[in-house]
């Protein structure tokens, strides 16, 4: 079953330089497929594999079941 999830208030590793130059999302839905993602654990991995930087804390809403 599909969920959507909005991760905000990301806070991204850039050392130092800004993620509005790195063009880098303080917030981004995205559709997960997986029945059993965990977003507390797994949502830092999913924004790093699609945007290419270290995360160093989010929040979240599911904002479809």
């Amino acid at each position: 079953m599909k969920k959507i999830y909005r991760f905000f208030g990301i806070k991204w590793d850039t050392d130092g330089a800004s993620p509005r130059k790195l063009n880098l999302p303080l917030s981004v839905d995205m559709e997960i497929n997986d029945p059993d993602f965990d977003p507390e654990t797994e949502g830092a991995d999913k924004l790093s594999d699609k945007f290419g930087f270290c995360v160093f804390g989010f929040e979240y809403k599911l904002l479809t079941a």
